[in-house]
């Protein structure tokens, strides 16, 4: 999870996102999501539905090891979120070229 959490550092650090499950919802709608990343501990429903819609758009889905609680602090925030959505092309690809990398 630490290195998840670093890349996750870096891509917002750098690229555009949205965070919560409402928005992130839109942004997957509108086309405008390159990367989803869910906790572990959303509710089912919510995640079987944002996966239903990343398949849709074919957009990559990762499910962050820790919990919603967790996701927050990786990416800066004191409260809990569920749901980031990264905007940015580049940096959605840079981050799963790194997870890649350090999964070989």
């Amino acid at each position: 999870m630490n290195y998840m959490s670093a890349c996750l550092e870096v891509a917002l650090e750098e690229g555009k996102y949205v965070i919560g499950y409402k928005e992130a919802l839109k942004t997957l709608r509108g086309g405008g999501a390159k990367l989803v990343i869910l906790a572990k501990n959303i509710p089912d429903q919510m995640q079987s539905e944002m996966e239903k819609y990343a398949a849709e758009t074919k957009t990559q889905v990762i499910c962050f090891s820790g919990n919603n609680f967790d996701l927050g602090n990786a990416i800066g925030k004191y409260f809990n979120v569920g749901t980031v959505v990264i905007t940015d092309v580049k940096v959605s690809q840079d981050m799963l070229r790194l997870l890649a990398d350090a999964n070989e």
